[in-house]
C-alpha cells in the first residue's frame, strides 16, 4: 500500500484496482455482475439507467448481436454490484460463477469483443410488481428495488 505525506491517508496505485478494492474491504471477495434487464426484444439497462449527455435514454438496449458501442458499454459496466457474501461462500462460488456464465454465455458472446464488457458476468433480471427479479440462480432468487436493493432468497421459501 502506498501512502502519501499524510501517514493516516492510504492511496491507492492506479495500476493495481483489485488491491484498491482491498484496502478499500478487508473481507472475503464476492462475485461482481452487472444488472440489467431482461425483456421480450432483448437486454436492457434498468428502466431508471442512461446518461442523456451521451444520448443513451434510459432502459436502452444492450446489443447482442453485435459488440455494444463504447457510450452504452461504458453505462452498462457502471451497472455492477457485488453479490451478497451469503451467496458466494468458498463452497458454492464455483457453482455460482458457472451458473451465471451459462445463464448469459448465449447473450453475452459478442461482448467478449468488447474493452469495457469482456470477461463480464451478467445477470438478468425481469420486471414484476415490486422490483425486478432474476431467474432461479444456485437455489436462490435474487431481486432488485430501487427501495431495498439487492436481496435474495432460497427458492422454495417464496
Amino acid at each position: 500500500m502506498i501512502y502519501n505525506q499524510f501517514w493516516f491517508l492510504p492511496q491507492v496505485d492506479e495500476v493495481n484496482e483489485d488491491e484498491g478494492q482491498r484496502a478499500v474491504r478487508d473481507t472475503q471477495d464476492t462475485v461482481e455482475v452487472l444488472l440489467l434487464r431482461k425483456c421480450d426484444d432483448g437486454i436492457h439497462l434498468l428502466p431508471w439507467v442512461g446518461d442523456e449527455h451521451a444520448d443513451v435514454e434510459k432502459g436502452s438496449i444492450v446489443p447482442t448481436t453485435v459488440i455494444p458501442d463504447d457510450t452504452v458499454a461504458k453505462i452498462a459496466v457502471q451497472c455492477a454490484v457485488r453479490l451478497p457474501m451469503g451467496l458466494c461462500m468458498p463452497d458454492r462460488v464455483d457453482a455460482l460463477i458457472a451458473s451465471l456464465e451459462e445463464a448469459c454465455a448465449d447473450d453475452v458472446a459478442c461482448w467478449q469483443d468488447s474493452p469495457w464488457l469482456a470477461g463480464k458476468l451478467a445477470l438478468f433480471l425481469h420486471g414484476d410488481a415490486d422490483g425486478f427479479v432474476s431467474d432461479e440462480l444456485c437455489g436462490y432468487e435474487i431481486r432488485y428495488s430501487r427501495d431495498t436493493g439487492l436481496t435474495y432468497s432460497r427458492k422454495e421459501d417464496n
